[in-house]
């Protein structure tokens, strides 16, 4: 649960919450406003929540094998000289939509 609270020598609330590591952290909200102070205050501590990773429950792939045949297979084009930057892209790709993430976007100058 984030708190806000006012530090003597500034105008501004500080903002204290659990960080993605599980320890306090203090955040000034470069907010003078109590109300809006504490909005940034939860908007820190959702964004901690997010980042925080619990490595007993790790992260749940959806095609973990065919990831992993992937990974093999670019790792014997990488030892032959033959791996290609859209290999590479495709792949870290892949790893994000399995993970729950969005792709990589793929922009040309053009």
């Amino acid at each position: 649960m984030p708190s806000v609270h006012k530090h003597p020598r500034t105008k501004f609330w500080v903002a204290r919450f659990v960080g993605p590591n599980g320890k306090q952290c203090t955040n000034s909200t470069k907010e003078t406003n109590q109300a809006a102070a504490m909005v940034v205050a939860e908007r820190y501590q959702r964004e901690a929540d997010a980042l925080a990773f619990d490595p007993e429950k790790g992260i749940k792939l959806e095609n973990p094998a065919e990831l992993l045949e992937t990974f093999i297979s670019l790792t014997q084009r990488a030892k032959a000289g033959t791996l290609t930057l859209q290999d590479g892209q495709k792949l870290v790709s892949d790893l994000l939509a399995a993970s729950g993430q969005d792709r990589l976007r793929n922009e040309t100058t053009r």
